[in-house]
C-alpha cells in the first residue's frame, strides 16, 4: 500500500519506504509526510498516523535494528487520545526526513495563525 488518501489543501511532501517498530518487532512499510501528517502504512493497512501538531520532540538516535545492526532512525515524540507516545522509525535518510518533517511544523504553525486571523500588528491596536 504504497499510497495515501489526502486531504484538499494537503500535500505529500517525502515518502519512502521503511520500517516502524511495534511493541517488539519491526514493521515494514512506506511512510508519507503530508503538509499535515506522517502516515505509515504497512502492507495491509494504515499503522501509524502523527498529526503534525502533536509532535512534541523530534530527534535522530543510533539504536538496534534487524539482525543486531545500529542504525540511525528517527524518534518522534507525540501526544494522541491515549497519551504521550514514542514512535521510532527507520528508513533512508533520516535527516532529511527530520529537517522535512520541522520545516512542514513551521509551514503548518504559520498557516495556522494565517487561518485563526492572526496578523503582525501589535496585541495593543483597537479599532
Amino acid at each position: 500500500m504504497n499510497k495515501i488518501d489526502i486531504d484538499k489543501g494537503e500535500k505529500i511532501i517525502l515518502w519512502s519506504q521503511g520500517s516502524l517498530w511495534v511493541r517488539d518487532s519491526w514493521r515494514q512499510g512506506y511512510f508519507f509526510l503530508t503538509s499535515r501528517r506522517i502516515v505509515f502504512n504497512n502492507v495491509a493497512k494504515k499503522t501509524l498516523e502523527i498529526k503534525l501538531n502533536n509532535i512534541i520532540k523530534l530527534g535522530i538516535e543510533k539504536r538496534v535494528w534487524i539482525l543486531g545492526i545500529r542504525i540511525r532512525q528517527l524518534c518522534i515524540d507525540f501526544e494522541d487520545e491515549q497519551g504521550n507516545k514514542r514512535a521510532f522509525i527507520a528508513l533512508g535518510k533520516p535527516k532529511t526526513w527530520s529537517s522535512a518533517i520541522k520545516d512542514s511544523m513551521t509551514l503548518s504553525i504559520a498557516e495556522r495563525g494565517i487561518f485563526n486571523g492572526t496578523d503582525s500588528e501589535s496585541a495593543d491596536n483597537t479599532y
